[in-house]
């Protein structure tokens, strides 16, 4: 966890991503299945398939959406927000993100 550049006692969490290799329904369970979320890295009118760990979703949202992703592959760090969550219809987890990159 790294904290803020502005002086308050608020953090900004900080999670390691992987690209994406294999896409479909199929991987995405897979995904799922290992405690990470698929989701798309908006960035410059480019998207880039990641996954996320869902461990720190709940806290990243109440926050307000905003942390570090930490892209393992590249060793680059973006600060995002989360533009959009999709949930299962009937069981109201989520199963999808999309990821803005804040400047």
């Amino acid at each position: 966890m790294e904290h803020n550049t502005h002086n308050t006692k608020e953090s900004v969490i900080t999670l390691q991503g992987f690209l994406r290799a294999v896409h479909g329904k199929s991987a995405a369970r897979k995904i799922r299945r290992s405690q990470f979320i698929p989701a798309n890295l908006l960035n410059e009118g480019q998207s880039q398939p990641v996954s996320v760990p869902t461990k720190w979703l709940e806290k990243i949202w109440i926050s307000g959406g905003q942390f570090r992703l930490e892209i393992k592959e590249t060793s680059q760090t973006y600060a995002v927000k989360i533009h959009e969550v999709q949930l299962h219809p009937v069981k109201r987890v989520p199963v999808h993100l999309d990821l803005i990159v804040v400047k």
